[in-house]
C-alpha cells in the first residue's frame, strides 16, 4: 500500500509533464498506441499500482509453506481486479529456511569459505543463471490482464526453475556436507566425494548419501531462487520487512538441534556462541541488502 501510494504520486507528476495521459512507466500515452493507460479513477488507479508493486517489487520467503500460501492470498486480496485474474506471485513467494543456504561464490568454490579457488564450473554455472534471469525479468515484465498471461508467466516459471534443478539440487549436497555430526577433516572428505561424484555426473555411493541427509530441513539459495535481485550488479534488495524469532543462544540447540546450530555458527562466524537466533536473521538481511 505506501509503495502504491508512491508510486500514484510519481504518476502525477508524469501526467502534469506530459499534460495528459500516461502508461504505467510514465511515458506520455499519446507516443504509444494501444499501450495500457492509467486510469483516471482513483480506486482503478489505486488496485493498479497494487498490482504493479506486487508484480514487480515484493519477494517473500517462510519455512512454513502454508504462511507462503497465505501470504500469496492476502496480496491477492488487496490486488483485486473483477476485470483480471489474480496477480502472479509464484516467482516471488518462496518455501525454505531463508538462514541456511549458499551463495552462488559459495557453490562455484565448493565450499563456505570462498578464499579459494574455484572448484566447479564458474563460467558455465553463471551462463545457465543468466538465462534464468532473463526468464524471470520477462516473467516480471508480462502483465497479467487474462488467463493466458496467466499460463505464460508459469510457462515461464517452469522453464527458469528446470535449469536451475540441478544447481540447487548441489547447493543442497554443498549444506549437507556441512549439516552432520562428522568432525572438519571428515566433513571436508565428504565435500572432496561429493564434488567428485557431480563433476563425473555419477551417483552418490550410499555410505556417503547417509551423511548428505537434510531430513526436513529445505535450505534457500537466494541467489538461485532470485537470481535477478542479486546477479548483474544490483546486489540484492532495497530493504527488509520481517519478524524473526526470538530463541536464546543457549535454547537454539535444544529447539532445532545441534546439527542447526553448529551450521550457523559455521555460516555466520563470530559469534561467542551466545547470539539469540534472532541475529542470525539481521545478518542474513544485511548481507542481502
Amino acid at each position: 500500500r505506501y509503495l502504491a501510494g508512491l508510486l500514484d504520486e510519481a504518476w502525477r507528476s508524469a501526467e502534469a509533464a506530459a499534460k495528459g495521459p500516461i502508461t504505467p512507466l510514465g511515458e506520455p500515452a499519446r507516443k504509444h498506441p494501444g499501450a495500457t493507460v492509467v486510469p483516471t479513477d482513483h480506486a482503478e488507479r489505486d488496485i493498479l499500482a497494487k498490482r504493479l508493486i506486487a508484480d514487480r517489487c515484493l519477494y517473500g520467503v517462510d519455512k512454513n509453506p502454508l504462511a507462503v500460501e497465505m501470504a500469496k492470498l492476502s496480496l491477492w486480496l488487496i490486488t483485486l481486479d473483477k476485470h483480471r485474474p489474480f496477480t502472479f506471485l509464484d516467482h516471488a513467494l518462496k518455501a525454505g529456511d531463508s538462514l541456511v543456504g549458499v551463495s552462488l561464490e559459495q557453490l562455484e568454490h565448493w565450499n563456505l569459505d570462498t578464499s579459494g579457488a574455484p572448484d566447479l564450473c564458474a563460467e558455465g554455472i553463471r551462463h545457465d543463471v543468466q538465462r534464468v534471469v532473463e526468464l524471470r525479468r520477462e516473467i516480471a515484465r508480462q502483465p497479467v490482464d487474462t488467463i493466458a498471461d496467466l499460463e505464460t508467466k508459469r510457462d515461464l516459471l517452469v522453464k527458469a526453475e528446470a535449469m536451475t534443478h540441478d544447481l540447487r539440487d548441489a547447493a543442497d549436497l554443498l549444506v549437507a556436507s556441512y549439516f552432520n555430526d562428522l568432525n572438519a577433516r571428515d566433513q571436508q572428505a565428504l565435500r572432496d566425494t561429493l564434488l567428485h561424484a557431480l563433476q563425473r555426473g555419477e551417483d552418490i555411493p550410499d555410505e556417503v548419501a547417509q551423511h548428505a541427509d537434510l531430513g526436513g530441513l529445505r535450505p534457500f539459495h537466494w541467489d538461485l531462487q532470485f537470481p535477478e535481485v542479486f546477479l548483474n550488479g544490483r546486489g540484492g534488495f532495497d530493504a527488509f520487512i520481517g519478524n524473526p524469532p526470538f530463541i536464546g543462544g543457549r535454547r537454539i540447540r535444544e529447539s532445532l538441534g545441534d546439527r542447526y546450530r553448529d551450521y550457523l555458527y559455521v555460516q555466520y562466524p563470530g559469534s561467542s556462541g551466545n547470539a539469540d537466533l534472532s541475529a542470525f536473521f539481521y545478518l542474513r538481511a544485511f548481507n542481502n541488502l
